[in-house]
Order: C-alpha cells, then structure tokens, then sequence
C-alpha cells in the first residue's frame, strides 16, 4: 500500500493490549483516480476489530457509512452511499470500536 505522505500519528489499539501494541494507524489521505495506487481509504489493522466508519463532508452530512470496515469489500473507495464519485476535498471520519475506543478525524480525498 502506497501512503503518498498520507500518515495521521493515531494508532487503533485494542484497550486490553499493552499501549506497544498497536493494531495499525490511520492514513489521512487517499486518491481514488483509477491508477490501482491508494484507491481506497485503507485502515491497516481496523479489519480484526468489530467496527463502524463513518465520513461525513464539511458540513457534517453523512456520505458513506461502513460495518466491520475491512479494506477489501467493505471500503471507502471515495463515492457516496449511493454510489457517487464525491468531490476532492476534506472529509470528517468516526471509527467505533465496538466495545473499544472511538476515533475521530479528517481525511483527504484527492481525485
């Protein structure tokens, strides 16, 4: 997986592991342009939790939701519940743990 820079310093742990013990970090950008290179909103770690992502747009509307993310058939590939391409721009992202932790942040899609 290709990160382009893309790297926010958050670790996803898992609370009953040591805090060493990280389950991956969470990139702040992708580019889903079609070229196989950061196409997807990839999550390392997040598909051995039981989890919710959710991203909002700068207004805090939602735009794509996901249960138990796990970067292959449940992703955020930059289009919208609907299936539309969204727009470049800053997105709001919550990631729910289940029974664990909660993340909040930003990501960059850039097209």
């Amino acid at each position: 997986i290709l990160t382009q820079g893309f790297h926010q310093p958050i670790l996803l742990q898992n609370d009953s592991l040591n805090d060493d013990d990280s389950l991956g970090v969470i990139y702040t950008g992708f580019s889903p342009n079609g070229d196989d290179k950061n196409d997807i909103w990839f999550i390392p770690g997040v598909d051995s939790l039981e989890n919710t992502v959710t991203v909002f747009n700068r207004w805090g509307n939602l735009v794509w939701k996901g249960d138990n993310y796990n970067n292959t058939t449940i992703v955020w590939d930059g289009k919208s519940e609907n299936g539309s391409a969204l727009p470049s721009g800053t997105y709001f992202y919550v990631i729910q743990l289940t029974g664990l932790r909660t993340y909040k942040g930003w990501v960059e899609l850039i097209r």
